[in-house]
């Protein structure tokens, strides 16, 4: 009867499924930086309001979450003399951040508090670049999926 040896231990083994973890966890971050980038391009690029401080746009932003904790994040760049939209946009991902304690998460927020007003008359604010970030985020996903 032949004996059959593995050339490798459960050390080995333990190494490489922690290496593709940390491969899936890097392309799933990478893909959520991406999609929040074009949020927030979209979000000040398309918004179909007329800013005249600069705050509402100044407003928008991301995080990127792992477990509770910020990983990444971006946006609130002051535009014109937006200078309290960015304060209010940081305000309201911090406020945000602790409702998702674990699992991957991005949030993408403009925060003025006057931003679902402009939106109740018709006018774009953010809600079709969280569309198209929803749509975006699940063809990534989906091909993320495919290579695993």
């Amino acid at each position: 009867m032949a004996v059959i040896k593995p050339n490798f231990t459960k050390a080995d083994i333990s190494k490489m499924l922690a290496d593709r973890v940390k491969l899936i966890e890097s392309a799933i971050i990478l893909s959520l930086q991406r999609v929040g980038e074009e949020f927030v391009r979209d979000c000040r690029e398309r918004g179909s309001y007329q800013d005249r401080t600069g705050n509402l746009r100044s407003s928008t932003g991301y995080v990127i979450l792992q477990n509770g904790q910020q990983i990444f994040g971006s946006g609130f760049d002051q535009i014109k003399e937006g200078k309290d939209g960015a304060t209010a946009g940081k305000k309201l991902i911090e406020g945000l951040k602790t409702q998702f304690p674990t699992g991957f998460v991005l949030i993408g927020v403009a925060g003025m508090n006057y931003a679902a007003f402009v939106e109740t008359k018709g006018l774009d604010v953010i809600t079709g670049s969280s569309i198209t970030a929803m749509e975006s985020l699940k063809k990534a996903l989906a091909r993320l999926n495919k290579k695993i």
